[in-house]
């Protein structure tokens, strides 16, 4: 997520930094890593960030805050909340009209299970799973 200061902290001085570095990172990991989730965060410019991380190959979108709940965002407290544009149902037509869906809980479910099976079979045995067999007599 791009830096962003803000007033009463020890960084609030400095200029707050260009989004570019952020695509280029999204676009960077996805490159290197084609099979995990990667968040194209609301917090930072709201709801018009949305399809530029997405296009950088962000796949799971964070920071929803729906209004009247009294939450808030971390770097723009107050950004698109109270107008409703960090909502599920906004950030699903947001999507819909770049020709993409939410998930299901199911899909997701399956998308878990299958990063476990591949962490798994990426790891090395451990001392106890490379047990020689009992010898023969």
């Amino acid at each position: 997520m791009t830096f962003v200061p803000q007033r009463g902290t020890p960084l609030a001085h400095l200029a707050p930094a260009g989004r570019l570095g952020e695509l280029v990172t999204i676009a960077t990991m996805r490159l290197a890593m084609p099979d995990r989730l990667i968040p194209a965060s609301l917090d930072v410019d709201g709801i018009a960030g949305l399809e530029p991380r997405i296009g950088a190959g962000a796949n799971v979108v964070t920071s929803i805050v729906p209004p009247d709940t009294g939450l808030a965002g971390v770097s723009q407290s107050e950004l698109d909340i109270d107008d409703g544009l960090r909502t599920a149902p906004e950030v699903g037509a947001r999507l819909a009209a770049l020709g993409l869906r939410v998930a299901t809980p199911g899909q997701y479910a399956d998308w878990v299970a299958a990063a476990r099976r591949r962490r798994a079979a990426a790891r090395p045995a451990s001392p106890a799973r490379r047990r020689r067999p009992e010898a023969t007599k």
